[in-house]
């Protein structure tokens, strides 16, 4: 007998940002799936559309089928740094990513999201301080309440940009909030490995990410009524997260508890069911492809593998 388990995925768009719910959605072009309402949480209103929020809604839909589906939705714009020395700030371009966790955490328990999946993300340096800790906190939070959180680590490897903003002219790489969250996790084998290489390009004492990757190019999805190709770490964050619902669904069926927060599951595995990737590389500062993976078990692009 299947048992209708409650592992309710959310995917998250922000700023100008909301999927197409019409009669072209993936069900009517596919008639692989029987149609599916969305439930959608409106933080903050904006009347807006992209293929990038239907994007996140038709293969987080498709893939955790069976499981209840939560579309929230947050407008607005989160301070920000100029990227480029010297630039007027204006308006920013930063998505607000506070007030999802905030409207969150009031929720009870068994209100919250099993999964919640995000694919937006900014560049690091253009984040104040003060507002990431603020944000990175509040996301901990929900994990330390039972929430699978898993954002996108962006899709230009650390060499976009590579010049740091802080009127020091200097190269440095970059990472992509809000991934770069800090948890505890140690990557010390690899940093002992490269040694003084790279000094000042790279905070040694942050987080290193991504965690895992998954397959994100040459997608289909349906749009303004037209079937396109697309492709990203927009696809592979709502598709990773997916299957984690479905690996809820299957534990909640055995009677055991959800995988709430990853990182430990994660880690403990020693990748079984992970397919480890040991060729390719990043783009890095000048533009080549010489970021390549230093050894099994590790690189730069994925700390553990991607699923298989």
């Amino acid at each position: 007998m299947h048992i209708n388990v409650q592992s309710e995925p959310r995917v998250t768009p922000f700023h100008k940002s909301r999927f197409r719910y019409s009669n072209d959605s993936t069900s009517d072009a596919f008639r692989t799936c029987p149609s599916t309402e969305v439930p959608t949480c409106r933080i903050h209103q904006y009347p807006g559309t992209s293929a990038e929020a239907s994007l996140d809604i038709q293969y987080a839909i498709s893939l955790a089928y069976d499981t209840f589906a939560t579309y929230n939705t947050t407008s607005g714009r989160a301070p920000y740094l100029p990227e480029t020395i010297g630039t007027d700030k204006g308006e920013s371009v930063n998505a607000q990513y506070l007030e999802q966790p905030q409207y969150l955490l009031g929720l009870l328990d068994e209100e919250l999201p099993a999964v919640l999946s995000t694919s937006y993300h900014e560049e690091e340096q253009s984040i104040p301080e003060s507002y990431g800790e603020a944000t990175c906190s509040l996301f901990a939070q929900l994990g330390a309440r039972g929430v699978s959180v898993i954002f996108g680590s962006g899709d230009d490897g650390v060499g976009r940009p590579c010049l740091a903003n802080d009127n020091t002219n200097r190269t440095r790489f970059q990472t992509i909030f809000p991934a770069s969250c800090p948890l505890p996790l140690h990557d010390n084998g690899f940093l002992e490995s490269i040694g003084s290489q790279r000094d000042g390009m790279y905070n040694p004492h942050g987080r290193a990410v991504p965690d895992v990757a998954a397959q994100a190019n040459n997608y289909i999805i349906v749009d303004h009524g037209e079937i396109s190709h697309i492709g990203d770490t927009s696809t592979a964050t709502p598709v990773f997260a997916a299957i984690v619902s479905r690996l809820d669904a299957a534990r909640l069926e055995d009677g055991k508890p959800r995988l709430s927060f990853l990182n430990p599951w994660l880690y403990s595995l020693n990748q079984a069911g992970l397919t480890d990737i040991v060729d390719g590389g990043s783009v890095g500062c000048l533009g080549d492809h010489g970021v390549k993976v230093p050894y099994a078990s590790w690189n730069a692009m994925v700390k553990v593998a991607r699923e298989l």
